[in-house]
């Protein structure tokens, strides 16, 4: 599956600028529209900034702590290694073996789990912004489909378990 995915947006690469430039969005500049949004609404209202606060705590547990502790293990090629085929962004072109999990996906899908027991919107919002940053990492050529899956598993399981310890 990831193989068929891969070929798939591999294919799709360079055809149309925009499409490309899209994918390069999603994939890298959403990420700070992301994190800047969370704190403007933290700072617009006093009720919203511990749970904000928590929800970028227990992402970068997620995305600094389990990410790199499962990269010790596994060594994975990203796609544009396996496939010998250009990247869109250049930022990961140094690390050719930290495929899995996606880091982005980990962090993102952890903050909308968080955010989203606070406030339904904003955790919804934030899940279909993860999953556009996913569908962009995939399509610059830096992610497999599993990748992302397995982000999005490991960073809501993060906030589960967190929350479970937390309440104990």
């Amino acid at each position: 599956m990831d193989r068929i995915i891969a070929d798939w947006f591999a294919n799709l690469v360079f055809r149309w600028p925009a499409l490309d430039q899209l994918g390069i969005f999603f994939a890298d500049t959403l990420a700070y529209v992301i994190v800047i949004a969370a704190l403007a609404y933290a700072l617009a209202n006093a009720r919203t900034r511990w749970p904000i606060i928590k929800a970028f705590i227990v992402a970068g547990i997620a995305r600094f702590g389990i990410t790199t502790l499962i990269r010790l293990f596994i060594e994975r090629p990203r796609p544009f290694v396996e496939l010998d085929i250009l990247p869109l962004i250049e930022k990961d072109i140094g690390e050719f073996f930290n495929s899995f999990p996606s880091g982005h996906a980990v962090f993102y899908f952890a903050l909308a789990a968080s955010l989203y027991k606070h406030n339904r919107a904003w955790g919804i919002g934030l899940f279909v912004a993860a999953t556009l940053m996913g569908i962009g990492r995939m399509y610059v050529g830096v992610h497999w489909f599993s990748d992302i899956i397995g982000g999005a598993v490991i960073g809501i399981a993060t906030v589960w378990v967190f929350d479970k310890v937390v309440r104990k």
